[in-house]
């Protein structure tokens, strides 16, 4: 995690390190990543650098982080507007995935696999799996608080963790093929209905 130095820093110098480091990463694959070209992009010393961080992995896990953190309150704020239902707010979700996905296609978006297709520490790979628990936990409580109809906290969980899959999954279709994209939410939305009716049928 980075420094409380880093961390009292101006925004403006905040977001030009963390921007010259995002630049870097999306450009290049972890092991050709360069703290050189950071520090130059960015106006900074090296000796900065690792008042900073510890190092490439340092900075990147927090960008991710941070990352994560941005994706989870723009799902919760999906949530809200959709009356805290999951299956209703799907859509939504899907085209989310498919704007990041075609970030991540103009090079904006982080490279974080090694050319040997590895993940270059457990703790990013840990991460990158990490099934949303919280975020699970917090729509269940907010569904309770609601009194809407929910199933037990662990099928939930695992509902959501799914769901978030499938949606990922139709996204980078609908990128892949953008001439089926019709086609491909019938299919999703069929998925969907089909979940629905079984869950008012319990």
């Amino acid at each position: 995690m980075p420094s409380e130095r880093f961390l009292r820093l101006n925004e403006e110098k905040k977001k030009r390190i963390l921007d010259a480091a995002y630049k870097e990463f999306a450009q290049h694959p972890m092991e050709d990543v360069s703290i050189n070209r950071i520090i130059r992009d960015a106006a900074i010393s090296r000796g900065s650098f690792y008042t900073y961080f510890e190092d490439k992995h340092d900075v990147l896990m927090y960008i991710m982080r941070s990352h994560k953190r941005q994706e989870t309150e723009d799902i919760k704020a999906m949530l809200k507007r959709h009356g805290f239902d999951p299956v209703s707010m799907l859509d939504e979700l899907v085209y989310y995935y498919v704007r990041e996905i075609r970030e991540q296609e103009k090079g904006s978006r982080i490279n974080i696999l090694s050319n040997a297709g590895l993940f270059t520490s457990e703790d990013i790979k840990d991460l990158c799996d990490d099934s949303g628990d919280d975020l699970a936990d917090w729509i269940w409580e907010e569904m309770d608080r609601s009194r809407l109809n929910v199933e037990s906290p662990g099928v939930f969980r695992a509902a959501v963790v799914h769901f978030r899959l499938l949606t990922a999954m139709t996204a980078a279709r609908i990128v892949m093929y953008p001439e089926k994209e019709k086609e491909t939410m019938d299919i999703f939305r069929e998925l969907i209905r089909v979940f629905r009716e079984g869950v008012e049928k319990r």
